[in-house]
């Protein structure tokens, strides 16, 4: 027989929401006094889900807090009840697009700056939005319109700065898109134009075989007099045969193929006058080729171990910092090559990272390993893929999802790929 304990344990929904049913399921009262004593409530619980990371709570608390508030139904806001509800709209947002869903979290963070065109926030809400959706010129519109508000906000300055960069390879991209389209259709009109001609050519009528005349038992054509053959010891031959007489062949010895000595067809060897750099079969120096792995090892690792993320002021653990801790392999070549007065970098390599993120509010440190297989030539700028990405078991599970946002796909990950840009250019300049 169950008690009334157990009876209400096996029938309470299995919900982390179930513990805030009392103001979830609340109705909307009507007295002013009771309508603030709710939203602020409402406020307390979702700032706890925020701090711990329990979004779906804190937005179901947001929720309800906005529709208490019910600042649409309102005949004359005051502009504090506008602010009020922007922030409740802003907060809302930033929990949406923590559970990635963006256009929910667009949504509110244009409500917010709706409300209180002041509200710098919100325009970091509405950036951040736009930047998740990667619509770089709204995003960087939006944090500019935060600049005016703040200017000496250097968080602002840097994203604008972020997105600039991450607009103009996505222009890059999509232009390279557009011509790979044009030679498709290019390539598409001329196969096809190359099977109509193909087609209209197999239908002309092959030339009629010409009479053939027979003279001294040889084949000769009625036109073969004019391209210049005649008949030599019933043979046809050309106009400029002419049969040698066997003076003549005793006069110019044997002039039968011999076959050529082995050792004659060694490559030449190079000599003491000549560089180094310049290949025995290179003498007209057309191709010199200069190794630089070491140099650019160096280099390569000297730029990971400079890469360093802080969390921005949106994030759930903003001024949080993630940086490359050690190079653990770095493995590969790399070269300059000349070839035809034309300088050429040739490289490749390697590289598994370990990287570290110290967590502010928790006082603590997460730790993992990532790896960069295919750092070279044939990548686009900023096209580099990461592979076998982990984190350590002593790392807190609590940062799993700040871990996932801002070392996995983005945040320090970028930083890494934009050292990797910085090498690359560094190495052209050097041997230019």
């Amino acid at each position: 027989m169950l008690c009334e304990f157990d009876f209400y344990k096996k029938n309470m929904p299995a919900t982390p929401l179930s513990i805030h049913n009392d103001v979830l399921n609340a109705p909307i009262p009507t007295e002013e006094s009771s309508i603030n004593s709710l939203i602020s409530e409402l406020k307390n619980r979702a700032k706890v889900g925020i701090q711990s990371r329990n979004y779906p709570t804190a937005e179901a608390l947001y929720t309800k807090a906005i529709k208490v508030v019910n600042i649409d139904k309102v005949k004359s806001p005051t502009v504090q009840e506008e602010k009020d509800a922007a922030i409740l709209y802003s907060n809302r947002s930033l929990a949406r697009l923590q559970m990635n869903q963006v256009d929910k979290a667009l949504e509110d963070a244009q409500q917010a700056t709706k409300l209180d065109p002041k509200y710098v926030k919100g325009f970091w809400r509405l950036g951040s939005a736009y930047a998740a959706k990667e619509d770089w010129r709204d995003a960087i519109e939006a944090f500019k319109d935060a600049v005016i508000i703040e200017p000496k906000n250097k968080a602002f300055l840097k994203e604008i700065e972020r997105c600039e960069k991450m607009k103009i390879k996505a222009d890059e991209l999509k232009k390279k898109m557009e011509e790979e389209k044009k030679d498709d259709e290019k390539s598409a009109t001329t196969t096809t134009m190359k099977k109509i001609v193909t087609k209209s050519t197999s239908s002309v009528p092959k030339p009629k075989t010409e009479k053939v005349i027979s003279k001294d038992n040889a084949e000769f054509t009625s036109s073969d007099h004019v391209r210049g053959y005649k008949i030599v010891g019933g043979k046809k031959t050309s106009f400029f045969h002419n049969e040698q007489t066997e003076e003549v062949k005793r006069l110019i010895g044997d002039i039968t193929p011999k076959r050529i000595d082995p050792a004659s067809t060694q490559a030449p060897t190079s000599t003491t006058d000549e560089k180094k750099a310049v290949s025995a079969w290179n003498k007209a120096g057309t191709w010199e080729e200069k190794d630089v792995t070491s140099w650019a090892r160096d280099e390569l690792k000297t730029k990971l171990l400079s890469s360093v993320y802080t969390l921005p002021a949106s994030s759930p653990s903003p001024g949080s910092v993630a940086r490359v801790t050690k190079v653990k392999s770095c493995n590969g070549h790399a070269s300059v090559a000349t070839a035809r007065g034309k300088r050429r970098y040739i490289y490749e390599f390697d590289v598994e990272l370990e990287w570290t993120m110290t967590l502010l509010e928790e006082d603590e440190e997460a730790n993992g390993k990532m790896c960069f297989p295919d750092i070279d030539g044939t990548c686009d700028e900023g096209e580099y893929e990461m592979i076998n990405y982990s984190v350590d078991s002593s790392s807190p599970s609590s940062a799993k999802h700040i871990l996932d946002r801002f070392v996995k796909n983005g945040g320090l990950r970028d930083e890494v790929i934009a050292s990797i840009d910085t090498w690359v250019a560094h190495f052209k300049e050097t041997y230019a």
